[in-house]
């Protein structure tokens, strides 16, 4: 009996075949893949290209190839391209995720989303904020069908020893059934927590917090997902 035993492909490499790109045109630390846990033949991949880089990368710009790619051969079934996406200057590119399990947005189609967090290197004015894209495989191409959605967002001003100020706000994306446009809405579950700090006595540090919560609404329209503003309450 003749046992024939198959190779691994490197579907990374096969991917950047036949994009034409070069390994060392692309910036490692955010090329990533992903296999679809619906659909495990299935590889979403992140390839950033490199389209600035200053030599001691105080800034570089990317430009970004999100693509799902067959997990056995690497051939790419769905791509898409943005020119200098991705940018890294004071504000620091400091992490690309691809966020999985996938989103209903119809009764037939799911999408995927790419989560990208900037933040600032200031101890004591730190800086953060975190956003969401959601693509949508179309044909041969991936649609972007929300671009750039704030989801945490964390600012601060204190005197590295224990008086400060600092804001948080957290969104949280649930996919609901009611369509717009055809397209399920998103529900948001926004938290705003606001905390200071201050001396109490000689030694003491003591904290306050208050912490407000809002309901939200992403509909899709004009191709896109958009906050639904007259739809934004407090709870």
């Amino acid at each position: 009996m003749t046992i024939e035993v198959l190779a691994k492909v490197d579907i990374v490499a096969e991917a950047l075949k036949q994009l034409g790109i070069r390994y060392e045109d692309c910036y490692p630390e955010f090329l990533i893949e992903q296999k679809i846990p619906s659909n495990q033949d299935q590889t979403i991949l992140i390839i950033p290209k490199i389209n600035i880089l200053e030599e001691d990368e105080s800034y570089f710009s990317l430009d970004s190839y999100i693509l799902i790619v067959d997990s056995n051969t690497g051939i790419i079934k769905n791509k898409f391209f943005e020119s200098k996406r991705w940018e890294s200057d004071a504000l620091f590119l400091d992490e690309i995720s691809i966020d999985v399990p996938l989103y209903q947005v119809t009764k037939n189609q799911t999408a995927f989303g790419v989560r990208v967090r900037h933040r600032t290197q200031s101890q004591p004015n730190p800086y953060t904020e975190e956003s969401i894209s959601l693509f949508l495989p179309v044909q041969d191409k991936l649609k972007k069908i929300l671009d750039n959605f704030i989801t945490h967002e964390y600012s601060g001003e204190w005197n590295m020893i224990c008086e400060g100020e600092s804001t948080s706000s957290k969104k949280v994306l649930i996919m609901s059934r009611h369509p717009t446009n055809g397209f399920f809405d998103i529900k948001i579950d926004h938290t705003i927590t606001e905390r200071t700090t201050f001396k109490l006595g000689e030694q003491d540090c003591e904290e306050k917090e208050e912490v407000k919560k809002f309901k939200e609404l992403l509909v899709y329209t004009n191709n896109t997902y958009e906050i639904l503003k007259n739809k934004v309450s407090e709870k």
